[in-house]
């Protein structure tokens, strides 16, 4: 089910619904909105142009298993990823929510969970034995090859990985470990509250929701210092 609030999160309009989809992703940029729902027999992608009032059904991707789904403010795309029809790991990429271009994942990885791309990069979260890992590419490799990406010592991880970016760095967040990265390859770290699960910003003040559900975290200097609030269940 796709909703939309228009008052701020107060309440919530109903929009697209479909009977037992096992994955949504959704993405907006650009003054489009796009949204992916699948299915076990494949996907299907939405795109609304009036802030998600209306929706059409822009593709339908037999086979497909949608995971993941990011806008690149930076290079105007919109990024997709997870299982590609003949059972291989894929991102996907278009400039207006359409007409895909694939870049396929090499390596061992059974699908791609999550994406997000800054310009002619590509960062990826997937599952191998187990342990989940980021890896990188760029658009331009075309996905010959997918190396890890090594944070600390490691490069793998019990927990999921959450990426993000703002203020022109790219964040990944592994349980209660931040690390930043301007220029993608030299990585900052800094120790949060608690492990997070996703980041949200208005450009001025950064929130992460907590694990558990019940808490989020925010920072006011774009991610240096954090500070932990409980969320109310009203």
């Amino acid at each position: 089910t796709i909703r939309c609030s228009y008052d701020g999160g107060v309440t919530w309009v109903v929009l697209v619904t479909a009977n037992a989809p096992t994955s949504a992703a959704m993405a907006s940029g650009g003054g489009i909105m796009m949204a992916t729902l699948s299915f076990v027999d494949g996907s299907n992608e939405y795109l609304s142009t009036d802030a998600g009032r209306t929706w059409i059904l822009a593709e339908t991707m037999p086979g497909v298993l949608i995971f993941g789904a990011y806008y690149d403010s930076t290079a105007s795309r919109f990024w997709i990823c997870g299982k590609d029809a003949d059972g291989s790991a894929a991102v996907w990429y278009a400039v207006y929510g359409s007409a895909w271009t694939k870049i396929i994942v090499a390596g061992d990885a059974l699908s791609a969970r999550s994406v997000l791309a800054v310009g002619d990069n590509i960062f990826i979260v997937v599952q191998i034995s187990g342990a989940w890992s980021v890896f990188r590419n760029t658009v331009s490799g075309g996905g010959s090859i997918w190396p890890y990406v090594q944070l600390g010592s490691h490069d793998s991880w019990a927990d999921f990985p959450c990426l993000a970016y703002w203020i022109g760095a790219l964040r990944i967040a592994v349980g209660a470990s931040l690390w930043s990265s301007i220029d993608l390859s030299s990585w900052a770290n800094v120790q949060l509250p608690a492990a997070v699960r996703a980041f949200a910003t208005d450009g001025k003040v950064v929130l992460a929701a907590v694990q558990d559900g019940s808490r989020i975290i925010y920072s006011r200097d774009q991610g240096t210092t954090w500070r932990l609030v409980r969320v109310s269940p009203e």
